[in-house]
């Protein structure tokens, strides 16, 4: 095999990892989870049980990467025979990969933090922000796609009139269209790419 040949199988094993559908599905279930404990946290009077509620919340958003992982390598890899390579991002395309992460970061971080707007605003822009650039990145385009469902979800809830529960409701229902989607994906993608015994 070529060097050529392995660039491209490397780049098209990178590509199928986030093309199954398992990063959708463990994240919708964290956006459930995170609704869920918003709730908690809204109704919650003692400072006490805030923390926890808070530090729930944390946990299960660090331990998702771990979790997409997990799934992979016994559910999708097993199946399809797709791993994801090591990272050899150096040089000009790493660089601008983590200058448009930092980019992002800063943008979404001002987002947040900015007063004058609405949280369900920031929830919109950050769900647009971060889909469309993953699935441009990595030529998914049902992300971009996914990206403008989720950035209309929070609006949509506000324009209900149910502003005092705007947050939790949207990240449910955010939650529920990445798990549908998720699943479906991931089982199209492992019936379509099922490795030969």
């Amino acid at each position: 095999m070529t060097g050529t040949n392995l660039d491209e199988l490397i780049k098209s094993s990178r590509s199928m990892w986030w093309k199954d559908g398992i990063a959708e599905f463990i994240t919708g279930i964290v956006l459930i989870l995170s609704g869920g404990l918003q709730f908690l946290l809204s109704g919650s009077p003692r400072p006490a049980y805030r923390y926890v509620i808070v530090a729930a919340q944390i946990l299960v958003i660090a331990l998702s990467p771990y979790a997409i992982r997990w799934l992979k390598n016994r559910l999708v890899v097993p199946i399809t025979g797709y791993f994801k390579p090591q990272k050899q991002d150096k040089g000009t395309s790493g660089a601008i990969r983590y200058a448009i992460s930092i980019a992002l970061f800063i943008l979404l971080t001002a987002t947040i933090l900015i007063d004058n707007i609405p949280p369900w605003l920031s929830i919109s822009a950050f769900s647009f922000i971060i889909l469309l650039w993953v699935g441009i990145f990595w030529n998914v385009n049902r992300l971009i796609f996914e990206g403008i469902l989720l950035a209309a979800v929070p609006p949509a809830v506000t324009l209900t009139g149910n502003s005092t529960n705007c947050i939790p409701i949207s990240l449910i229902i955010m939650g529920a269209i990445m798990v549908t989607i998720g699943g479906v994906v991931s089982y199209r993608f492992m019936r379509e790419h099922r490795k030969n015994e």
